[in-house]
């Protein structure tokens, strides 16, 4: 069976190593002249993963969707950082007032159903060409970078608000203070170079954190356009070929599965290797 013919029943296309048993690509017509698939599965040589339902060759849409996924989940983390890390140092160098304040907000971010919130903005943002905020958003990968972005940084305050807090009491920050440094120069030069190794671990674990939020709109349909390829809208496509096409959800979940894992594993080794109580 060739490729023309398994677009004309709609039928994805199985590698050619793929075990497809022998009554694979049967077809029954019905009364009504509908064709029942019997069993879907048909190996069509020289596609390392398959095809899907139109030719396209799963292979190639994995790894775009990858670079869709990562391209998405660095932004987002970036963001994240920017926002995360000005408001952390802040809080915790003034503390006071100002401290309760961005607590109290990220709180306030922390306590959102933050899925909910994140389908809502994708749906009002994607919903035609203008966007939203007056067309500084607009539907695309940088869209959900940012909706990803803005509820990802409480988690980053936190962590860099408590370090900056034992940070301030430290001598090189009174001796930099006696010299006559400013407020935001001691907070430029001295406490943000001295916390750049917990950042760094840090980043690596909500990268894989990122990926799967974005894979997780997608899924939903309201994640990156139609045109793009996306692991969590392979997956949600293949759902319902699931029992006759299961490499459909198989690789792409691997691909997903693997990403998360292989930047878990390097930020425990980041955190091994940067905490100086676990490299003794």
């Amino acid at each position: 069976m060739n490729l023309k013919a398994l677009d004309a029943f709609g039928l994805p296309g199985a590698p050619g190593w793929w075990p497809c048993p022998e009554n694979a690509g049967e077809s029954v017509a019905t009364e009504t002249g509908e064709v029942t698939i019997v069993n879907g599965c048909q190996a069509i040589p020289g596609y390392l993963l398959g095809v899907d339902s139109t030719g396209r060759d799963l292979f190639v849409r994995i790894a775009y969707g990858a670079r869709t996924s990562l391209f998405i989940a660095l932004a987002a983390t970036g963001l994240a950082l920017i926002i995360g890390v000005v408001l952390g140092i802040i809080s915790g160098f003034f503390r006071g007032k100002v401290d309760t304040f961005i607590s109290r907000m990220t709180d306030v971010v922390l306590s959102l159903p933050i899925l909910l919130l994140a389908l809502g903005l994708a749906s009002a943002c994607g919903a035609n060409k203008e966007g939203c905020l007056g067309g500084l958003i607009k539907p695309g990968l940088l869209m959900v970078a940012v909706i990803i972005g803005l509820f990802s940084w409480p988690y980053i305050a936190r962590i860099i608000r408590g370090q900056v807090l034992s940070l301030r009491e430290k001598e090189f920050v009174e001796a930099s203070r006696s010299l006559g440094s400013s407020n935001w120069r001691i907070m430029a030069r001295e406490i943000l170079p001295n916390v750049a190794a917990p950042l760094i671990v840090y980043t690596t674990l909500i990268i894989p954190a990122n990926i799967l939020f974005e894979a997780g709109l997608s899924f939903l349909g309201v994640g990156v356009p139609d045109t793009t390829p996306s692991w969590g809208a392979m997956l949600s496509e293949s759902a319902a070929a699931f029992q006759y096409a299961p490499w459909l959800m198989l690789f792409p979940g691997i691909a997903l599965f693997a990403t998360t894992l292989a930047f878990n594993l390097v930020g425990d080794g980041l955190r091994d290797a940067l905490d100086p109580r676990t490299s003794a």
